[in-house]
């Protein structure tokens, strides 16, 4: 996307996969080294703000066919990528977070409003 001239769209396709850019190659070992530290200089460049946080948190939620909760989905990841305990609990703070702070906005659970 960045060669395409789609910035603000490859940030997004970065925000979807990684929390922030407090990452290290290490936490993502199924990954190109090199990619990891090329994605958390392009994170690093602006803070995520709602629609990066909306992308992260629908993507969390909708794997596949269905919608599911974030502690599924991290569960999914951690046993996908072979992520490490404190990698996996970081993740699932951070989206936790993430839901927290639609379930405020929204003024009500969204498990709830959508039926999980």
């Amino acid at each position: 996307m960045l060669k395409l001239g789609f910035d603000e769209v490859a940030r997004t396709c970065l925000s979807h996969s990684f929390f922030d850019s407090s990452f290290t190659p290490q936490d993502f070992s199924a990954y190109n080294q090199q990619e990891i530290f090329r994605a958390a200089s392009i994170l690093k460049q602006q803070p995520f703000d709602d629609y990066d946080k909306l992308i992260h948190l629908a993507d969390m939620m909708a794997p596949w066919d269905k919608i599911d909760t974030v502690e599924n989905r991290i569960k999914m990841i951690t046993d996908k990528y072979k992520l490490p305990p404190e990698v996996s609990q970081k993740k699932l703070s951070e989206a936790l977070e993430f839901k927290d702070y639609f379930d405020k906005l929204c003024n009500k659970d969204i498990y709830t409003i959508l039926d999980i």
